[in-house]
């Protein structure tokens, strides 16, 4: 396993190397040998964190990533055609209708004075809510391969 660091000049420094599994081959390996990887995930671990704490390696803070204004933008520019679509189904879905009145008399302290509308309120959050996971996925793509598949999502796409 190594390790690169990106310098200030954007070039990847291999910083560090890790080699004491370099002999687990086989996924049978992976049981033969388990008290060695688990042994090298620990020094790894301790190490990263060293690195985090001596600066050497800086974990990402989500303002470097984007800002609460282009949250604040996306959820002002579609909270009210979300909202109104949740109104035209709430009129033939009474489930939806119960389901949002329920949540605004859970919600509606914290809401009340930005927002009297329950549609409007419940458009904000929900917009909220994606916004959230859609930022939490590209986040750990990296680490989590599944977490990929935010790359595949389109204007086009519809599902």
């Amino acid at each position: 396993m190594i390790l690169y660091i990106k310098s200030e000049m954007g070039i990847w420094v291999k910083t560090k190397e890790w080699s004491q599994t370099s002999h687990i081959k086989t996924r049978s390996d992976v049981t033969v040998y388990k008290s060695d990887w688990e042994k090298l995930i620990e020094e790894i671990l301790f190490e990263l964190n060293e690195f985090l704490i001596s600066g050497k390696l800086r974990s990402l803070k989500l303002s470097d990533i984007i800002s609460d204004s282009i949250f604040i933008e996306i959820i002002s520019r579609n909270k009210t055609f979300t909202a109104e679509y949740l109104k035209s189904k709430s009129i033939k879905n009474t489930t939806i209708k119960s389901y949002i009145s329920q949540w605004w008399k859970n919600m509606e302290k914290e809401y009340k004075f930005d927002e009297n509308d329950p549609f409007l309120a419940y458009s904000k959050f929900i917009l909220l809510n994606w916004i959230n996971k859609f930022t939490f996925a590209h986040l750990i793509k990296r680490n989590h391969n599944p977490a990929v598949l935010v790359e595949t999502i389109t204007e086009e796409r519809t599902q």
